[in-house]
């Protein structure tokens, strides 16, 4: 191949996926999606049909058939003694609840629903009670806020037009006909003390104000870490039998803890043959069945938990059993805010609560609920419930398996996992304990490395020393195809000559790419490399890129590079000195007529006569190859975490090290040569050079036989079509 064709070629598939991706993000964006067949409510809120929660069914999931009531509900229906209106309290100040310094958490709840619009991980260090393990950013000393309102309109007031967790979204009493909105609102707030607050909300009679229906809500702080119980009792106070189905929402607002691209996913468990399924889905997925919300217990099966996940935490909540038999009747997974364009973490699971049968007066009933605000690591999954870390019981350890990429072969993140979390046990710091995996595994692959750069320069050296045969049997079988690839391999096998052995040039790279990705997988989920810090100024977050220099909050664009990295935020220096570490792993490579500390003598280029590349080509095109890489490699790596682009540049600073050892190596034992004379060559050959020879003797010996079958026949020897040129 011309190496002017070469870059031509590359040039022309870099400007196609380029153009590619602009013409589709910009001529096809994320449809919208499409008309909800839900009536539309008066005003946007949590229980609104055009931002909010959409109501929850019976338990067959048939649609409500009367309008939806509100807190300032009159009686629509004078003519009934049960016409009623849902009712709460006055105040609308939020409720704090925990923060103090042996909690794990804080929540910040709203008596608009009885939702919780905020929640921080308050856990401090033992050593530095100071300190927060789990902080905003590595440079302040802020708790993580795991979740926060999401808001449909940036530009209203804070507090205004926003979707919060755990919203009781409505109620509907079959036995009337109508359902109620009690996500927007306001429930009583009755008392918030020693980690325990309790709502209220009732339906009153529409005509003496008297109760009818009684929904208390209670969050309590549990003692065990990150976990807080939500508690619903249904009270029925009026003098008839009533069934009433809650729609009960999950978490919603998680925040994206990734630079480079999305990696919230709602994720659900649910129980198949007595044994856990996972299963999870994007916005996007959701978005496709927004008129048919998926069925996260569809068939018969039992949901175990549904979480809504980020790169490195996430909210499960799991429904707990109770006496009264399992009052879970449906749980969708769908999108709180689909007409949203673009809005990434309004994913949202919504349970629909009734009891097994009509509520008796004076009859209850009770759902309680189990929520987990906190990392997915499995550590300290344990800690807060041993079931939490095993996938035969609750297995909420299995929300790490969604970050995993195809590539990856299941054992190794476990096993690079373990080996970083080894290191840095000795090492105390992460980034030191990256370059402690590169010693180890580029000291496993050392043998491999001596023998594939050794092979490789022995392997250009013979085909330098044959590339006058191969020209001159070029030249004499110029006509004739066939015999010239005979006439070639029975020169290769002759000469024990490998050209195949060039392959095995990538070999190191390829048996370290299951290990990067491995690694990679291990920093996207282990939490504590989050925050963690290779020094006090430069790399203080090892999980995302370095961030020598920032732009702000609009990032820069630069063209063509931003459309395959998007707006670039900050200058990465780690990248560009891996690309410089790269360049020159390839320039020390050991080539023919080079060696150490000494460059390659010129020479007078081999003269083509005929087709194919001189040695001289071959290097030059391989160069070109390695410097376009070294482009390409730090361009994917921009935005990648500074520990993954740590340990490459750190895996090529070894090569440089390793390459430089070999071609001292190489350079004695050509000295060694010179002095003691050539050898007597050796009778034995490589397998490779004897298969070609194999192969040249097999084809010789069928054209014979073919050319005695057309003699026999009285026809002439097939003829061979010259060759095109």
């Amino acid at each position: 191949m011309d190496t002017r064709r070469l870059i031509v070629f590359v040039l022309l598939a870099f400007t196609f996926v380029v153009t590619y991706q602009w013409i589709y993000n910009k001529f096809y964006p994320l449809p919208d999606p499409p008309p909800r067949t839900a009536q539309p409510a008066p005003e946007s809120g949590p229980g609104s049909a055009s931002g909010g929660p959409i109501s929850g069914g019976s338990r067959n999931g048939s649609a409500p058939s009367a309008p939806t009531g509100g807190a300032g509900d009159g009686p629509s229906l004078s003519s009934d003694p049960s016409a009623a209106r849902a009712v709460g309290g006055e105040s609308t100040a939020p409720v704090m609840l925990g923060g103090g310094p042996s909690d794990t958490l804080r929540l910040e709840l709203q008596p608009r629903g009885a939702s919780v619009s905020r929640a921080w991980l308050t856990e401090r260090r033992k050593n530095n009670p100071n300190r927060h393990v789990h902080r905003q950013n590595p440079r302040t000393n802020d708790p993580y806020e795991l979740i926060s309102p999401l808001r449909l309109d940036p530009t209203a007031p804070a507090g205004e037009s926003e979707l919060y967790s755990l919203t009781t979204a409505a109620v509907r009493i079959d036995e009337w006909g109508r359902e109620f909105s009690l996500g927007d609102l306001n429930w009583a707030a009755l008392s918030a003390e020693a980690g325990v607050a309790h709502f209220s909300a009732a339906l009153r009679r529409a005509e003496d104000g008297s109760e009818l229906l009684r929904i208390s809500k209670t969050y309590a702080l549990l003692d065990r870490p990150f976990l807080m119980q939500m508690r619903l009792i249904v009270e029925n106070v009026s003098d008839g039998p009533l069934t009433p189905t809650l729609t009960q929402d999950g978490p919603i607002g998680i925040h994206d803890d990734d630079p480079t691209y999305d990696m919230r996913k709602l994720m659900w468990a649910r129980w198949v043959g007595g044994a856990l399924q996972f299963k999870h889905a994007s916005r996007s997925e959701l978005l496709k069945q927004i008129n048919d919300p998926r069925r996260l217990d569809a068939g018969g099966e039992r949901l175990a938990w549904a979480a809504l996940l980020n790169k490195y935490f996430g909210v499960f909540i799991r429904p707990l059993t109770t006496a009264q038999g399992d009052p879970v009747a449906r749980v969708v997974g769908t999108v709180a805010a689909p007409q949203i364009t673009g809005l990434m973490e309004d994913a949202i699971s919504r349970f629909s609560l009734t009891p097994p049968a009509a509520l008796a007066p004076g009859a209850s009933l009770e759902v309680s609920f189990e929520v987990y605000f906190g990392p997915k690591d499995e550590d300290i999954l344990r800690r807060s419930d041993p079931a939490f870390a095993d996938r035969g019981q609750l297995g909420f350890v299995a929300a790490r398996d969604v970050d995993q990429s195809c590539c990856t072969f299941q054992p190794l993140p476990g096993v690079m996992l373990w080996l970083l979390e080894t290191c840095h046990f000795f090492s105390r710091n992460y980034g030191i304990a990256i370059i402690m995996i590169v010693l180890i595994v580029r000291g496993l692959l050392h043998p491999l490395a001596v023998w594939q750069q050794k092979n490789m320069y022995r392997s250009q050296e013979a085909m330098q020393r044959i590339q006058p045969k191969l020209e001159a049997l070029k030249e004499k079988y110029a006509n004739d195809r066939v015999r010239l690839n005979q006439e070639i391999m029975r020169l290769w096998g002759e000469e024990n000559v490998n050209p195949a052995a060039m392959l095995f040039t990538m070999a190191p790279l390829f048996l370290q790419l299951p290990i990067l990705v491995a690694l990679w997988t291990a920093l996207s989920s282990d939490v504590n490399l989050r925050n963690a810090p290779f020094d006090g100024w430069w790399m203080v977050d090892l999980s995302a890129p370095d961030a020598l220099l920032r732009f702000g909050d609009g990032g820069v664009h630069i063209p063509l590079l931003s459309m395959l990295t998007g707006p670039i935020h900050s200058l990465n220096l780690l990248p560009i000195l891996m690309g410089v570490t790269m360049y020159l792993q390839q320039k020390y490579m050991p080539k023919p007529g080079q060696t150490a500390g000494r460059k390659p003598p010129p020479a007078p280029a081999t003269p083509r006569k005929s087709g194919g590349m001189t040695p001289e080509e071959t290097a030059r095109m391989q160069q070109q190859i390695g410097a376009m890489m070294c482009i390409m490699f730090p361009v994917m790596f921009y935005n990648m975490p500074s520990g993954l682009t740590l340990y490459w540049m750190a895996t090529n600073i070894f090569g440089i090290v390793e390459s430089l050892r070999i071609r001292a190596q190489i350079r004695a034992e050509k000295e060694r040569r010179e002095r003691e004379g050539p050898r007597p060559p050796s009778k034995r050959t490589g397998f490779m050079a004897r298969f070609f020879k194999y192969v040249a003797e097999q084809a010789e010996e069928l054209q014979k036989q073919a050319d005695q079958v057309a003699a026999k026949s009285g026809g002439q020897p097939p003829s061979r079509k010259p060759r095109r040129k």
